[in-house]
């Protein structure tokens, strides 16, 4: 636990250096993945949120280390809520009063997985 704490510092350390100039928000999540088969995994998310390009990356660490999974181009603020995706097959978003965010992606063959969590609530979830 110490080391996922410890890189969630750095991490976040090396991108609040860069972020002041980008006008990124980070915006880091512990999240339950519930995948196809039913099996469950907790995990980290991190959203970088670019409010200057309208771009989100998203990044997960299952404990091997920080990867970027998503970069989101198609974000829509509204009053409660950041929309993320909102695509035939996918839905992603964070809720802005309760810090909560939720996802649920639909496969080809029927199946889902759905990732939920509570995130450290930010109140610069916007976009300028």
């Amino acid at each position: 636990m110490n080391k996922i704490i410890a890189r969630v510092t750095l991490a976040v350390a090396l991108t609040a250096a860069s972020a002041a100039s980008a006008q990124e928000v980070d915006t880091l999540c512990r999240v339950e993945w519930t995948r196809p088969d039913g099996s469950q995994v907790d995990m980290l998310r991190q959203y970088e949120i670019d409010d200057a390009r309208g771009i989100v990356n998203v990044y997960d660490d299952q404990g091997q280390g920080w990867v970027r999974t998503l970069e989101i181009k198609s974000a829509r603020l509204e009053t409660m809520r950041l929309v993320l995706a909102e695509v035939p097959g996918m839905y992603h978003e964070l809720n802005r009063v309760t810090g909560m965010m939720f996802s649920i992606t639909r496969h080809q063959d029927g199946s889902f997985e759905r990732k939920r969590g509570i995130c450290n609530r930010s109140n610069k979830l916007s976009f300028q």
